[in-house]
């Protein structure tokens, strides 16, 4: 775990706001992750096996295909096209059913059972999910597809934003004895401030 730790605190604050509000939103907080499948997310770069069990895991754990995806091209995880294809085919793999078909599973933090009784942390089937086969859905393994394809992220989604913890109100600022813009600091993010003038 402290290996772990140690790769999330080697993060930039981009990657960190990516991991927090993308992946652990969804997954749940690295610290529940298997040591072994949280470090793979943390690495530079990952290869075949890898590829496959992340992939299966963070599927399996509710992720969307996107979210996901955005983390493995902004943080350049993917080597090549043939990395690319690897993970579109597992991600269409979930999108037909073809994952739950070979009977691929992976470790499901909280998974509940058919009768809807918890199976905390149990190696569970890589379930396609119901809305898969609705076609207003289908969006969610399409719109990663394609963010593979071209190696980019969607134009919607190109630069994260530096998050702010703080709120500021604007006529609280107070711009320095100059016209010109200036700068305030907030939770490691610096923020351009036009003077106001009245």
């Amino acid at each position: 775990m402290k290996h772990m730790e140690a790769l999330n605190n080697g993060l930039k604050a981009w990657e960190r706001v990516l991991l927090r509000d993308g992946i652990e939103e969804h997954v749940g907080n690295l610290k529940r992750w298997p040591t072994r499948i949280g470090t793979m997310l943390l690495s530079k770069r990952i290869h075949f096996k890898e590829r496959l069990q992340l992939t299966l895991f963070v599927l399996a754990n509710k992720c969307p295909p996107t979210v996901y995806v955005k983390w493995l091209l902004r943080r350049g995880m993917l080597r090549d096209v043939s990395a690319r294809n690897h993970i579109k085919s597992i991600i269409l793999g979930h999108k037909t059913g073809k994952l739950e078909a070979d009977g691929r599973t992976a470790y499901v933090i909280d998974a509940t059972l058919p009768n809807g009784d918890e199976a905390k942390g149990k190696v569970m089937p890589v379930y396609t999910p119901s809305f898969a086969y609705d076609p207003l859905e289908h969006h969610y393994w399409d719109d990663a597809v394609d963010m593979l394809m071209k190696n980019v992220m969607s134009d919607s989604e190109s630069e994260p934003e530096p998050e702010l913890n703080v709120f500021v109100p604007l006529d609280t600022l107070r711009p320095p004895a100059s016209t010109g813009p200036y700068y305030a600091l907030a939770d490691e993010a610096e923020i351009e401030v036009e003077a106001m003038t009245r």
